[in-house]
């Protein structure tokens, strides 16, 4: 059988050896010399195979690796093994391409072979180019190294010099890399683009693309050293400053480390600044986009050198006004005279961050690493986007919200309010001490105190109804100053005390501060010990706690706002602890305090709500004013309301929630409240009128749950027999209320309520049960599902365990959660959380 025509392989379609065997066969040899030639001519074509076979790998290898790069953020390509593997490719493809070249060389003769010339001279070009541009990568990679394993350890601040030191010990490498660019660059430009394939084409487009980038690295290890030690260590400080910032704790009481930090990213950015001037001197006018780059970097150093300035005078600021004493005269002084000329360094830092975002807003993308975009985020170790919540926009935001609480530009009014947690409110506690202060240039001018009862003008005529559970179970029908931390949305409760305030003293207040006895106890630990008008000697925080529970006698005189033993105590504790914090303090006592006070913010021992928009948005941001978030996802907030007793200390809480999901079906939820009195002598009476301290702990709970919840199952939560309300025979007996909450911040959420009353040694639950929707979770796609659960802390309640238990669909496997599970059996998931702050709970599962 013969083979068709088309079965046939054309001459052009044959392997090259099998054509220059054919062509052979058809000539008769004239001698053996031609023999031999013919072997030698056979040989060549096989080398030639190999070599043309090898290029192919170069290119693809060059595109591999080009890609792997492309593929990834800088900071990834930074991490010390992914830049050895890197390097180590490019190493081993060098070697490759030098190998091929050799083997070029032996096959020159091939040239004679026909149709072979072409092929042959596009891989010499291609090789010739190959050789000097991966040299000069890998020389610049080495060169760099140093750079790299610098960054790489984050536990101990870049050191400059020695960085610098080793950068330019490396020029050697940068020299050899540069020649060796310079050549690939002449080559690539000589080399004839027309008729290239597919793959050789793309192979050129990508060093077309990422030999600018390797030009600007090695110009810059070569002529400016100090620039890259400049940048590696300005990243460094960049990622510092933005903790710092995020921590504002550094700034207040370790004002040394924070300035000195902010003094080095101003020096360094000179370094910089003046290595990328020098360096876009030296370069031709054709380098039209590593001009544009090196502009943006320019101005990149520019910012930070300004920015570096302005915090360095924010840290100088801080310093001196602890140093003098907060709200002192010279306090004061420090202020007046710092604080103009810092916001004015912000503002030109703030134009100048503006003008470089607008730069990089017009400058076309590229997925090159020399575009300006590429260079900014290899200097600032920040993508540009992030530089508008970064640290000038933080700065800002900061000394506009001291000047407003100073007072700076117009006298402020703030209404200070001491909370008990025993006896617990919505807030932190019953509203005890009241102070007024007025603030006028960074001094404070006056400061008055009350008790919360007397704030209230006598008849309460104008004062507004109370919420139905005052009413009800406090039998309190006009809502009174002292009650008015009913919301436990602090923004909502604090514009209601301002308000009362203002209608019972005539003082209208620019905020209002809410700080737990916890919170002023722990001051007087960081001082040591304050000297308490009423005392003899100084008293420390165990004594303090001890007048402070009733324990230690204190006697109340025609000076006190109040006629209770407890509240004058805390009245003059209070004026002993401001007296204290006025003065200057050491450098140690200033670290401690300034730690209670953060610690305070961050436990919700303090509540901060300013009624300045702009002056309030550190608060809301920081979360430091007590707002109920809201959220679109699951969400759980217990409020615990004392009407009346003074007993929480003896209670012990515990909530286990549970859930269990679906894919894409309703959430069956159940809430299990537990309050374990562990009081040990028994209440006789346990009347709601005549509550004891350590006796019967009468409690209105709320629990806050998603709006959308539905079909609430709770059995009756009858009134105790010692209620008021049933002692003057109101009904209904049962308390439980379920409302959609009307009340500022807790719009979103529906309030689960109900009266309990828990005795001595005794435990009371509530069980709750509820429908969440489907689109509480959110559908990732792909049969992946996420759940989140935020549980939010009541100020004023000690950090307490939360079980939260989640059961999986069938079939569903768990991808991923924060925190770990402590334990997973039949597809339930158990978490438990200490409820010491706000606690997240986030669950990825798959189903199918």
């Amino acid at each position: 059988m013969h083979p068709t025509p088309s079965d046939t392989p054309t001459p052009q379609q044959q392997p090259l050896a099998a054509r220059i065997a054919s062509a052979l066969r058809k000539r008769p040899l004239l001698s053996a010399g031609v023999g031999v030639a013919a072997v030698a001519l056979l040989a060549w074509a096989a080398l030639l195979l190999s070599i043309t076979s090898s290029t192919r790998d170069v290119r693809s290898s060059v595109q591999d690796i080009i890609a792997l790069a492309a593929g990834q953020q800088v900071d990834s390509i930074l991490r010390p093994e992914e830049y050895t593997r890197l390097r180590q490719s490019l190493a081993d493809l060098h070697r490759q391409v030098k190998s091929a070249r050799s083997r070029l060389v032996l096959a020159k003769p091939a040239a004679l072979v026909p149709g072979a010339r072409r092929q042959l001279g596009r891989a010499e070009s291609f090789l010739q180019l190959a050789d000097p541009a991966l040299l000069a990568a890998v020389n610049t990679m080495d060169g760099y190294m140093p750079v790299v394993q610098a960054l790489a350890n984050t536990t101990v601040p870049i050191d400059y010099e020695a960085l610098h030191q080793a950068i330019a010990q490396g020029k050697p490498l940068f020299d050899e890399a540069h020649a060796a660019l310079q050549e690939a660059n002449a080559l690539k430009s000589a080399m004839d683009r027309e008729g290239l394939a597919p793959e050789e084409a793309r192979a050129l487009e990508l060093l077309d693309t990422y030999a600018p980038a390797l030009e600007l690295a090695v110009l810059a290890g070569r002529d400016a050293p100090q620039a890259v030690a400049a940048a590696a260590s300005i990243r460094d400080t960049v990622r510092q400053a933005r903790t710092t910032l995020q921590d504002p704790s550094e700034l207040l009481f370790n004002t040394g480390a924070a300035q000195a930090q902010f003094a080095s990213l101003e020096l360094r950015a000179g370094d910089l600044l003046d290595g990328l001037a020098s360096m876009k001197a030296s370069l031709s006018p054709g380098d039209a986009a590593i001009h544009q780059t090196l502009d943006i970097g320019i101005e990149a150093a520019a910012l930070l050198q300004l920015l570096g300035g302005a915090m360095s005078g924010f840290t100088d600021l801080t310093s001196g006004l602890l140093a003098a004493g907060p709200l002192s005269a010279g306090g004061a002084a420090v202020l007046q005279s710092g604080l103009p000329g810092l916001m004015a360094s912000l503002q030109d830092a703030q134009l100048a961050q503006d003008q470089l975002l607008d730069r990089l807003d017009q400058t076309p993308s590229s997925a090159s690493p020399v575009s300006p975009a590429a260079f900014f985020s290899l200097i600032m170790g920040l993508e540009p986007s992030a530089l508008q919540t970064s640290v000038v926009a933080r700065a800002v935001q900061a000394i506009t919200a001291l000047e407003y609480l100073m007072g700076m530009d117009a006298p402020r009014t703030y209404i200070l309010v001491g909370q008990n947690p025993d006896e617990i409110r919505a807030t932190g506690g019953f509203l005890g001490v009241v102070a007024e202060l007025h603030i006028d240039g960074g001094e404070l001018t006056s400061l008055r105190y009350l008790d919360s009862v007397d704030v209230d003008p006598p008849d309460f005529a104008t004062n507004p109804i109370s919420p139905e559970p005052i009413f009800r179970y406090l039998w309190i029908s006009r809502l009174l100053f002292r009650d008015a931390n009913w919301n436990p949305h602090f923004p909502a409760s604090a514009t209601q005390l301002a308000d009362l305030y203002a209608k019972g003293q005539g003082v209208q207040a620019d905020g209002v501060i809410a700080a737990t006895e916890d919170l002023i106890l722990a001051l007087v630990d960081a001082l040591g010990s304050v000297q308490v008008p009423g005392l003899q000697e100084p008293v420390d925080a165990d004594a303090a706690g001890r007048y402070i529970d009733g324990e230690l006698p204190y006697a109340c005189l025609s000076r006190h706002s109040s006629a209770r033993d407890r509240r004058c105590f805390g009245e003059d504790l209070f004026q002993a602890v401001f007296d204290q914090l006025m003065l200057p303090l050491p450098e140690a006592e200033r670290s401690a305090v300034m730690q209670v006070f953060l610690t305070g913010l961050g436990h919700k021992d303090m509540l901060v709500h300013i009624f300045d928009t702009n002056a309030s948005e550190l608060f809301w941001e920081r979360e430091w004013n007590g707002a109920v978030k809201q959220v679109d996802h699951d969400y759980l907030l217990v409020v615990d309301s004392a009407l009346p007793g003074h007993s929480r200390s003896l209670i012990q809480r515990r909530i286990q929630y549970q859930v269990r999901l679906g894919a894409g079906s309703d959430i069956q939820a159940d809430l299990l409240l537990s309050y374990q009195h562990t009081g040990q002598t028994p209440d006789p009476n346990c009347q709601q009128n005549f509550a004891l301290p350590f006796g019967c702990f009468w409690d209105y709970v709320r629990v806050y749950v998603p709006l959308l919840a539905s079909d609430v199952r709770t059995p009756p939560i009858p009134a105790p027999l010692g209620s008021e309300w049933l002692v003057w025979g109101y009904e209904p007996a049962d308390t439980l209320n379920i409302i959609s909450s009307p009340r500022p911040g807790t719009e979103r959420l529906a309030e689960i309520g109900g009266y309990v009353m828990v005795e001595p040694q005794s435990t009371v639950t509530v069980p709750i049960g509820y429908t969440l929707p489907a689109r509480t979770l959110t559908d990732l796609g792909g049969g992946l599902y996420e759940y989140r659960l935020l549980v939010q802390r009541q100020p004023g309640i000690p950090d307490e365990p939360v079980d939260v238990l989640v059961q999986l669909p069938l079939g569903g496997t768990l991808v991923s959660s924060s925190p770990s599970p402590i334990a997973q059996q039949d597809g339930w998931l158990k978490f438990t959380v200490t409820l010491d702050r706000d606690q997240l709970v986030v669950v990825r599962y798959r189903v199918g």
